[in-house]
């Protein structure tokens, strides 16, 4: 036996393994009962949890939103007045949320990735929950950033707002409806690019429409966008029904998926 197997045994021979007790197990059910109270309150809250979830979301994401939110903004402050009411202003309108999804799609797209979801079926949370969050936190994100563009777009052409809400809200319901309805089919990379393709075939119809002098910008046309908006307000909400009952399989498929 050479000096490293000695000390080793020495070791084990020093080793104290206590007794059995036959009452332990009782022991820390009821240290669990009486404390279960405090553990409780340690618990995050679901604000404490959406409020977290915003440091995951990267910085570039929100970096990226602030400097196409001020570009926008400042195209708008530069339009002069006999070019204010022009097909080209009210189209930097509309094709500003499909500009918005390309920036913020790979946050929801990274979600699907084996590294990701390494991560997320560690904690305590459900990727259900997770990926619910961040899209309500983006959401809404989105939502004030398209809001503070309406002002400066209302202020700088000095038109109706019902006008500016529609050439807004409209390509904002579109984008968020074919993305949703990508997620049934794309998942990763993936739906990223699909995501991408989409959104840039959606501003360029929209580009386009002057090619064709379909006039949808035309102070007459509004009412198409009214009966637009409504349509996809409603499709939108039922979009949402169901993939939020998606969700709900959703672990099952992507765990499936890495098998």
């Amino acid at each position: 036996m050479n000096k490293k197997e000695r000390e080793i045994k020495e070791m084990l021979n020093s080793y104290y393994v206590p007794d059995y007790d036959k009452d332990a197990p009782m022991k820390a059910i009821q240290f669990i009962h009486e404390n279960s109270s405090s553990i409780k309150n340690l618990r995050a809250t679901n604000k404490e949890f959406i409020l977290s979830q915003i440091g995951f979301i990267r910085k570039r994401t929100w970096v990226f939103q602030i400097i196409v939110l001020a570009l926008i903004c400042l195209a708008f402050c530069n339009i002069e007045s006999e070019h204010a009411l022009t097909f080209e202003s009210f189209s930097l309108i509309s094709i500003f949320s499909p500009i918005l999804l390309i920036i913020n799609i790979e946050e929801i797209s990274r979600v699907y990735y084996k590294s990701m979801l390494e991560i997320e079926f560690s904690t305590k949370n459900s990727l259900k929950k997770v990926l619910a969050t961040r899209m309500l936190i983006l959401g809404i994100a989105d939502c004030i950033v398209l809001t503070i563009m309406m002002i400066f777009a209302g202020k700088s052409m000095n038109i109706s707002i019902l006008r500016v809400i529609m050439y807004t809200f409209v390509p904002f319901n579109l984008v968020c409806i074919g993305c949703m309805e990508l997620m049934k089919y794309f998942k990763g990379r993936e739906l990223n690019y699909a995501s991408i393709i989409y959104s840039a075939l959606l501003m360029a119809t929209l580009l386009l429409g002057r090619l064709n002098n379909l006039q949808i910008y035309a102070q007459n046309f509004i009412s198409s966008w009214i009966f637009i908006y409504i349509i996809t307000t409603i499709v939108f909400a039922i979009e949402i029904k169901k993939f939020w009952k998606r969700l709900d399989l959703f672990d099952d498929v992507i765990k499936g998926v890495i098998i």
